[in-house]
């Protein structure tokens, strides 16, 4: 006999991926609305219970999950990407006996409510000839104009743009520049930081 899962049945399958479908389609509108209101979130999800002490077979025999069985950390690690927040897991419940679980949830808690922001943050690189802006990683809305727009920003907030040559030659011992513009808000000022 095989341990694997039986497959589901076509119906319940199709049934499921509709409801994930719905799922991520409201959590990417509300992500879309909260960023474009300049909103920032973090999400802090703690377990009532040990991981290990859930039951694999449901007590309802509905063919499709609810919200309450299933908790999809990929769609609201999408959800807090989009407005530049954080998700924060912890699979142990709180009140587990492991010390260290409660410090890096308090830290992590204590980080998100005392950090110094910048709000409603863009973000633009420019780059002389030659060079192009490829990609951004990073949190965030990019828009069609290459600009990385950001609900909130904190000093541990980090990006990556990836840069590409773009088929011009760029002349032997000539310099290459690159500039990074970030406007932002702090303390109800306009304020841009520049870097070359």
């Amino acid at each position: 006999p095989s341990s694997a899962a039986l497959p589901q049945n076509p119906a319940t399958a199709a049934a499921n991926l509709k409801d994930d479908k719905a799922l991520a389609d409201y959590y990417h509108r509300l992500g879309s609305t909260l960023a474009s209101r300049q909103i920032s979130l973090d999400i802090f999800i703690c377990n009532q219970q040990h991981p290990s002490s859930f039951s694999s077979s449901s007590s309802s025999s509905s063919s499709s999950s609810s919200f309450s069985d299933f908790l999809d950390l990929g769609t609201l690690g999408k959800l807090t990407h989009m407005t530049a927040g954080r998700l924060h897991y912890y699979p142990e419940p709180l009140s587990s006996p492991i010390p260290s679980l409660l410090h890096s949830f308090f830290s992590s808690l204590h980080l998100a409510l005392s950090s110094p922001l910048a709000q409603e943050a863009v973000l633009k690189v420019r780059t002389s000839i030659g060079l192009s802006l490829k990609q951004y990683f990073a949190p965030g809305v990019i828009h069609p104009s290459e600009e990385l727009e950001l609900a909130a920003l904190d000093p541990n907030h980090s990006f990556i743009a990836e840069l590409q040559h773009d088929g011009e030659k760029i002349k032997e011992n000539s310099k290459v520049y690159i500039q990074l513009a970030l406007l932002y808000t702090q303390s109800g000022l306009s304020l841009i930081h520049i870097s070359e």
